[in-house]
């Protein structure tokens, strides 16, 4: 249940933060919920589609795990709406108190932007001394 809940709310959070390379926060949030809608509403609906036939089981075999499967399949339910409300919310919300503080969102363009590596060793590399072609 933990695994989906977070794999939905990085998928939308990732997707607003590629977004807001280039938008407003806002614009940014509301592109990731619509688009990140389908996917995390697909993943939602095949976890819960998935449990039915064991919540809806009635042999006696099955008695202990239907709790389990009840809790999961409506848990995942709950917190998918959760997700598509609140990680929108406090992402706005997380917006404002970096504005109260002074951060542009020139600051959060250069913290996102990728980081060119160039010439750095492998590993084995890393580790041959100087002159290792010479014996002496």
């Amino acid at each position: 249940l933990s695994g989906v809940v977070i794999n939905d709310a990085l998928i939308m959070i990732h997707y607003a933060n590629r977004c807001r390379r280039e938008l407003p926060a806002l614009e940014a949030i509301t592109q990731a919920g619509i688009g990140r809608f389908r996917p995390i509403m697909l993943t939602t609906m095949t976890t819960f589609g998935g449990l039915m036939p064991l919540i809806f089981e009635d042999s006696l075999q099955a008695q202990y795990i239907i709790p389990m499967a009840i809790s999961l399949g409506f848990g995942i339910v709950f917190a998918t709406a959760i997700i598509v409300v609140l990680v929108p919310s406090l992402y706005l919300i997380l917006e404002d108190i970096r504005r109260a503080f002074g951060f542009s969102n020139n600051d959060f363009a250069a913290a996102h932007q990728p980081v060119a590596v160039g010439n750095i060793p492998s590993g084995r590399e890393a580790h041959l001394p100087e002159n290792h072609g010479s014996f002496g």
